[in-house]
């Protein structure tokens, strides 16, 4: 009731309690409202369990193999992160977050990045050149504009496996992500920067859009992780 009365202090304000169930038994509830101070809205975790669970042998093949043919797409991400449960039994930690994507590249119009983290947080439409306070990507949605067409780009890319444990050990204050699109328009470098300290954590190929919305992107096959 405390956080009602907080967040919802005339009629027309609106708040909401959001469950989410997640593998391993975990279920976690949130409180969920617009911040007047920063018109963002704030989640705040109200309850947490894991509940107990049995096999079930007679649940159909296609959820029991993993494979391309089953999971399409998202087969690409579960190689690399798997079936993340750590990350719904300790809860994610989050950062300040920088995403400095447009001054890098002056010539592309740059989207807003959207992205996930490993215990499926989605975020939306991230404002670029914002500091804000977020959990870390474990994929990212890459989506720029050619610099001498109105060819647009578009893809997934998946973070390296252990890049929340990068960022933990250096002890960041602030997490700062930079993008530097190639000449040729099609590749991209993402490094991780701090101070005056750039380091590159991968490079990946985007391909033209085959979607009228943007985001609905398959995950890049093309990628080099320069971080382990």
């Amino acid at each position: 009731m405390y956080l009602f009365q907080k967040y919802c202090k005339q009629k027309s304000d609106i708040a909401y309690l959001t469950v989410g169930m997640a593998p391993g038994g975990w279920i976690r509830i949130w409180f969920k409202a617009r911040d007047e101070k920063t018109d963002d809205y704030v989640s705040i975790e109200v309850a947490k369990a894991q509940l107990k669970g049995s096999y079930d042998d007679t649940a159909d093949e296609r959820y029991k193999v993993k494979n391309f043919e089953n999971w399409g797409k998202y087969y690409i991400y579960w190689q690399l992160h798997g079936i993340p449960y750590e990350a719904w039994a300790n809860n994610e930690k989050e950062y300040d977050m920088y995403f400095d994507f447009e001054k890098p590249n002056p010539k592309n119009e740059v989207t807003d990045p959207a992205y996930s983290s490993l215990d499926g947080t989605y975020y939306f439409r991230t404002p670029l050149d914002s500091l804000l306070k977020r959990k870390l990507p474990a994929d990212l949605v890459a989506v720029w504009k050619s610099k001498n067409s109105n060819v647009y780009y578009d893809t997934h890319v998946t973070f390296p496996k252990n890049f929340s444990k990068l960022v933990e050990e250096r002890k960041f204050k602030k997490v700062i992500i930079t993008l530097k699109i190639e000449d040729d328009d099609q590749h991209g470098i993402l490094y991780l920067t701090s101070g005056n300290k750039k380091e590159k954590l991968l490079r990946f190929k985007n391909y033209p859009s085959k979607d009228s919305v943007l985001g609905n992107s398959d995950f890049t096959k093309e990628i080099e992780y320069f971080i382990k």
